[in-house]
């Protein structure tokens, strides 16, 4: 009778693991390909890029995380928790930018945009941390091409409303 009562205990303890391992791999968003492959595409056609036109989805606000800035900073600033990022790696890389579109609190998509493809402009930024956030209606931003010497580089110009 005890070692019945054992077995069933145990396999009540493995069930409530993988049921909390499933739990969390649901939680967690994978980065949006679909983003990039839309702003490359954007940033070729002309001189502005419209988040609002090339995002899908119902969300209202865009978050711009830059260089150095650790989970936590980016959560204090935008109000929004950002652990369904399934891999934040924002605070030790500086060849990126992450774009994340929130609906209310709730992240909903994420991408991460590559230097390669373009360059955000900080200059507007305030604080320590590299951090902007925008509504969806004031996502329209100019882009330039950065020229030195014979590279030539698309910088996004980021303005705060």
């Amino acid at each position: 009778m005890y070692k019945k009562r054992w077995v069933f205990g145990l396999l009540i303890l493995v069930m409530l693991g993988i049921l909390i391992i499933y739990a969390e791999k649901i939680s967690v968003l994978e980065e949006d390909p679909q983003i990039a492959e839309n702003i490359a595409g954007e940033l070729k056609a002309g001189n502005k890029i419209d988040f609002q036109k090339i995002i899908d989805g119902e969300w209202d606000s865009m978050v711009v995380v830059g260089p150095y800035t650790s989970r936590k900073e980016a959560e204090k600033f935008c109000n929004v928790k950002l652990d369904k990022i399934k891999h934040y790696r924002m605070d030790y890389s500086d060849s990126e930018t992450l774009l994340v579109f929130c609906k209310g609190r709730q992240v909903l998509k994420y991408a991460y945009l590559k230097n390669q493809t373009a360059s955000i402009d900080w200059s507007q930024s305030r604080g320590e941390f590299h951090l902007m956030a925008f509504p969806k209606t004031a996502s329209t931003f100019r882009v330039v091409e950065q020229r030195k010497g014979k590279e030539s580089k698309r910088l996004i110009l980021l303005k705060e409303n």
